[in-house]
Formats: C-alpha cells, sequence, structure tokens
C-alpha cells in the first residue's frame, strides 16, 4: 500500500486543500514524497459533521459490533506489511525491531480493547447474591 498523500472524510479517500508539507528523511534531512496537504476549513467541517451523524449509532451499536471494528483496525495495520515498518523507519530513524514492536503493541492493544468489549467487562456489571444465612 503505497503512501498516497490523503486523509479519509466519511470514507472517502481526498486530498486536502489546505497548506502543503512533506516528512522529511531522519538519516538525510532530505525531503520525501508524496506532498501532503493540511485539511481546509471546509474540509474540518465536513469530517466534524461526518462523525457526528454516525456517533450516536455507534455509541448505541452492539459492544460486539465496537469489537469487530477493533480486530479490523488491527487486520489492517499487519496488511501494510513491511511498507509501514519501512516507511517509519525513514520519518523517524528508529531501528526495525523497535518499530516492529510497536506496531505489535498496537495491534494486541486493540485485540485486547476488542476482547474486553466481547466479555462485557466494562460494564461494570457485578451479582452479590446475598448470604440467606446474614438474615
Amino acid at each position: 500500500m503505497p503512501v498516497a498523500g490523503q486523509m479519509v472524510i466519511a470514507g472517502a479517500a481526498v486530498s486536502g486543500e489546505g497548506a502543503s508539507f512533506r516528512a522529511h528523511d531522519a538519516a538525510s534531512g532530505d525531503q520525501i514524497g508524496p506532498e501532503y496537504r493540511t485539511a481546509s476549513p471546509a474540509q474540518i467541517e465536513a469530517a466534524m459533521a461526518a462523525a457526528h451523524s454516525v456517533a450516536q449509532s455507534f455509541a448505541d451499536s452492539a459492544p460486539s459490533r465496537r469489537a469487530e471494528l477493533l480486530e479490523a483496525i488491527s487486520e489492517a495495520i499487519l496488511a501494510i506489511g513491511d511498507a509501514l515498518i519501512e516507511r517509519a523507519i525513514s520519518e523517524t530513524g528508529l531501528p526495525r525491531p523497535r518499530l516492529e514492536g510497536e506496531r505489535m503493541r498496537t495491534v494486541n492493544q486493540l485485540r485486547m480493547f476488542a476482547a474486553h468489549l466481547r466479555e462485557g467487562d466494562f460494564a461494570g456489571v457485578r451479582i452479590d447474591r446475598g448470604d440467606p444465612a446474614r438474615l
């Protein structure tokens, strides 16, 4: 998956309409592509409106649905593969083992949160049965 310099608003990949910038290679300081553009005020408003339009339905969704989303995100991170690590090495100068560890930490946290949602522990529901002998 190549870096495209785009953002996602309401499910669509779009280029920003604001100021442009480029990442820099941590080792050489050279600019690397692609060019990115910041979001315009109209694009920010569109992103906020899109988020607002689904916020309540997402909040009302079943924990299992939210768990599915977290699992899909973790799979998407892994699917990017080595391209993510290579780009991160270039931009940060961090060593491959550190970045691979960070990627797996992130993936495992997403999976852990998904499992937590599926188990229902987050709701804090406790049923304490009374001891009939204490009446």
